[in-house]
């Protein structure tokens, strides 16, 4: 239910990201539709982002993190929803950004 009703902004973050890097949106959506044709065609299968997982950070503090699965040529998509009035430290460029909600943040690297 909570990945059907994130549908719409998921549907933004994918037009979003076709134009920031249509090459990565490219490969993602190819990789959804690959995977859906190996599913069993009996199984549902809906994923409605070109990202291949969800993480959810609750309570708006987490431990510094660097992502080490990442390449330069790659966008970690970062979103804040809620209604809470948060900060986004980067500490590689000695920045702290206000992260109201409805943001969304490409990182790359």
């Amino acid at each position: 239910e909570w990945l059907r009703q994130s549908e719409p902004m998921e549907n933004l973050a994918n037009a979003i990201l076709s134009i920031v890097h249509p090459d990565l949106h490219q490969m993602g959506f190819k990789a959804n539709q690959a995977y859906k044709a190996c599913t069993e065609p009996d199984l549902p299968y809906h994923w409605p982002s070109v990202y291949s997982s969800i993480d959810v950070i609750a309570n708006q503090l987490t431990p510094q993190h660097h992502d080490t699965g990442s390449t330069a040529s790659s966008y970690d998509l970062l979103l804040s929803l809620g209604e809470g009035l948060a900060n986004l430290h980067l500490a590689d460029l000695g920045a702290q950004l206000t992260y109201q909600p409805g943001t969304l943040v490409f990182l790359t690297g």
